[in-house]
């Protein structure tokens, strides 16, 4: 099993004291509310009592009056008006939120969302060109078109206005439009500053309602809204965790659109109960195959429609494309491993494979999964027709964007961020890119930043556990990027019981006590980690609360994501916080003698050592301490 190096966060005790007094919380749950920033009375209060009113007026984005204005005059004037969105879920919903809306305004709005492997991401000329053809007089855009510099100028030359909504990084001059409404624009943070596409769009409606007297209308897309920005993996704080937090809640209540709600059902799910893992794992995948694999507008009928027929018609069509991408991905993944495997380049820093005819709306999955299993940045690459175009992955401390940008003069273009990037090269320079790449991440990557890390909120003694922490946790929900489910550490468990369950003994369940207090522990997919554990001894655990319920009991649970015996170090490349805990299980609460140091110092060296000392004085403490470092250094 590969080592993590655990990270447990450290807050300030006197101010975790005085929040977890001033609101009467628990010590561990004010301590991870300072430690995710929230360190004042009136910040933690806002933070778990958040509602939608507490959203900010639409008008402070910039732009806002001026596309807003532009809209209006449009829906006043009954002129031809284009909904240009994206193929994933975020630019689904954000085109079925405006075309809705702006229907039900009186306009006369149609939608296009471009093919994925045809025409890519954002405008392009040849769609513009039908716009024009089809009479459209104003183009507003969703999740996309703020570097479309040639289209937005071809707009302009077709003289069609072009609304500009987007929340994706801007370049170094801004595309000519009537408005470009991007968050981005501005510098200074603010609670609005990583909205999804879907919540600018939101924002846009908003204002629109407000315009009209209809301030209420918009309540009506959270769903779609929450739906959206879960799937786009924005950080769930400030206005995206209230519009996520109130959107869930639209759909526990039923009050969301028909298709919405079929879609849930068709996926066996608990409409009452749904929550962000089930979005991100169940529903969006559905989503995002229909723009995979097939088109993306059959996402965007499903929403609109208000035929039950055409809606289960579509719910089921999207279910047979998502297990067609799932045998896709996997049939992907396995020769990506096998073509790794065979490569025998375990030692390089980087995963840099090209295959022909794999599907490119699939691969970035598929580098994901890559990422997850050795721990490495992974670029796929799918080649036709000597054009090689590719999406890639990373881990944290290697940009991807600027290791492209190292190679840029051998590429055809590329984009993205420091965790995912898109890149087009000829078929000629894959050997080069390669060789490139992984020299720099030689040079950037070392042994401790390619091990995984996990980010421990706190640390927690065994009183602390029990029913009133999970629910009391729970306020801090929707849980999701940015604001993850809180990870705990117990130390010094003794392990009582081990018992394989599941299909395939895939699992692994524990019974652990510590200080009379016991408790159960389940690790899902680590069943072949038994092997590691020894009944009697001690251990340190890193997981999440849960209450189960089986057969009607409700009973607290540590779902498990890590263990290690108690004498391992959290960070195993702290070679001082090593040498400490081998004291510690050795000798206890004494120091080495001098001559102990200085022969354990010659010994980490690899000199041959001869230390001579009297009866009693500590030879053997050497020998342990010693075979200790050779064993952890063999691991």
């Amino acid at each position: 099993m590969r080592r993590k190096i655990w990270q447990v966060k450290k807050s300030d005790t006197q101010i975790v004291s005085t929040l977890a007094k001033a609101l009467n919380l628990a010590e561990t749950t004010a301590t991870i509310l300072v430690n995710r920033g929230l360190t004042t009375p009136l910040e933690a209060r806002d933070f778990l009592q958040t509602s939608w009113q507490d959203l900010q007026d639409p008008y402070l984005l910039p732009e806002m009056s001026v596309g807003i204005a532009r809209i209006k005059a449009a829906l006043e004037n009954q002129e031809q008006i284009l909904i240009y969105g994206d193929y994933d879920v975020d630019g689904i919903t954000s085109t079925v939120l405006l075309v809705d809306l702006l229907t039900r305004l009186g306009g006369q709005v149609a939608y296009y969302l471009p093919d994925r492997k045809e025409e890519g991401y954002g405008l392009n000329k040849e769609a513009l060109l039908k716009a024009k053809s089809q009479g459209i007089n104003l183009i507003i855009t969703v999740d996309c078109g703020s570097t479309s510099l040639e289209e937005a100028q071809l707009a302009y030359e077709l003289a069609m206005d072009l609304v500009i909504t987007d929340h994706h990084q801007l370049g170094e001059e801004l595309p000519l439009a009537k408005a470009v409404i991007n968050p981005q624009r501005i510098a200074e943070k603010h609670p609005w500053s990583n909205l999804a596409g879907v919540g600018v769009a939101f924002k846009v409606g908003q204002a629109l309602a407000q315009e009209f007297s209809q301030p209420q209308l918009c309540q009506e897309y959270l769903g779609l809204v929450a739906l959206g920005t879960i799937a786009d993996l924005v950080p769930l704080w400030d206005e995206n965790r209230i519009l996520v937090k109130a959107g869930l809640e639209q759909i526990r209540r039923g009050k969301c659109c028909l298709g919405l709600r079929a879609l849930i059902k068709s996926a066996n799910l608990s409409r009452e109960t749904i929550s962000v893992g089930q979005v991100s794992f169940v529903l969006a995948p559905r989503l995002n195959a229909c723009g995979r694999l097939g088109q993306a507008d059959e996402a965007v009928r499903l929403f609109l429609s208000e035929d039950l027929a055409e809606i289960e018609a579509l719910c089921l069509q999207l279910a047979n494309q998502n297990r067609q991408r799932q045998e896709l991905e996997e049939e992907i993944y396995r020769e990506a491993v096998s073509l790794w495997e065979k490569e025998g380049c375990k030692d390089e820093h980087v995963i840099f494979l090209a295959a022909p005819n794999w599907h490119p709306g699939v691969i970035g999955i598929v580098a994901s999964r890559l990422v997850e299993k050795y721990y490495r940045p992974v670029i796929l690459l799918t080649i036709e027709e000597g054009i090689a175009r590719g999406s890639g992955r990373s881990i944290a401390g290697f940009n991807l964007y600027q290791a492209l940008a190292e190679v840029k003069g051998d590429l055809l273009s590329f984009g993205g961020h420091e965790m995912a990037a898109g890149l087009t090269l000829a078929e000629e320079n894959i050997s080069q890119v390669k060789k490139k790449l992984r020299e720099y991440a030689a040079a950037v990557l070392d042994e401790e930043k390619l091990t995984p890390l996990i980010s421990i909120d706190a640390e927690i003694n065994e009183v602390a556990i029990n029913e009133h922490l999970v629910n009391e946790l729970e306020y801090l929900a929707p849980f999701g990027c940015g604001n993850p489910t809180p990870l705990l550490t117990l130390r010094k468990a003794r392990l009582k019981k081990i018992q394989l369950v599941g299909q395939n003994e895939a699992h692994l369940k524990l019974w652990l006590e510590k200080q009379a207090k016991e408790f159960t522990g389940i690790g899902f997919r680590m069943g072949k980690r038994a092997a590691e554990l020894t009944l009697g001894q001690e251990y340190d655990f890193v997981f999440r609360l849960q209450l189960n319920t089986f057969c009607g009991k409700t009973q607290l649970q540590l779902v498990l994501t890590d263990f290690k015996p108690h004498w391992q170090p959290d960070n195993p490349f702290n070679l001082v916080h090593l040498e400490e805990r081998r004291r510690q299980v050795i000798l206890g609460g004494a120091d080495f003698y001098e001559k102990q140091s200085e022969a354990l110092s010659f010994l980490d060296q690899g000199k041959n050592t001869l230390l001579v000392l009297g009866t009693g004085r500590g030879k053997s403490a050497v020998f342990q301490t010693h075979a200790a470092s050779l064993a952890w250094n063999k691991k």
